[in-house]
């Protein structure tokens, strides 16, 4: 009884809201809660590394900063785009999100090089986005190819007509 209660809250989170059942959404979510959680912690009590001493703390924060931002704007293009009612405005939408996602793995790897987070951190988290690029790029790669054929089904329409 308690699985059907937890199956059909499942299926109203999704019914409500749709965007859920994108996978490149569902997989990069938790990665962006992920590094809240981590980063939270940095910005709050920033590290001066022994191994980077002469680091601006401030530019630091200004990075995790923007990690975060590009990261949560990642999610927000693809709800956007999810949303569209146009291929092409969904496309446009999905190649924002894949900008985001892939300058949010650039500022982790910056972190990582200045010493801010540990290698392996910056490894595991730079793998998880770039699952998530990956995603993107098959989402969009399936829209390029429904954009093309409705293209070529409007090409044999006016031939038709002639």
């Amino acid at each position: 009884n308690l699985v059907l209660v937890k199956t059909n809250q499942r299926e109203q989170e999704k019914e409500i809201f749709g965007f859920t059942t994108l996978r490149v959404w569902s997989e990069l979510f938790p990665v962006v809660l992920d590094l809240e959680e981590l980063l939270r912690d940095k910005v709050a009590n920033p590290p001066v590394p022994p191994a980077c001493p002469d680091c601006n703390v401030g530019e630091a924060s200004g990075t995790v900063d923007k990690l975060l931002m590009t990261a949560n704007q990642a999610l927000e293009y693809l709800v956007t785009g999810y949303y569209k009612f146009y291929l092409a405005e969904k496309y446009l939408a999905y190649n924002h999100a894949r900008e985001q996602i892939s300058i949010t793995q650039f500022l982790l790897y910056r972190l990582g090089f200045t010493k801010i987070l540990a290698k392996e951190k910056v490894l595991e988290f730079g793998a998880r986005l770039g699952e998530s690029i990956k995603m993107a790029n098959s989402l969009i790669k399936n829209l390029e190819n429904k954009i093309r054929r409705v293209d070529d089904m409007k090409f044999i329409m006016e031939k038709t007509r002639e």
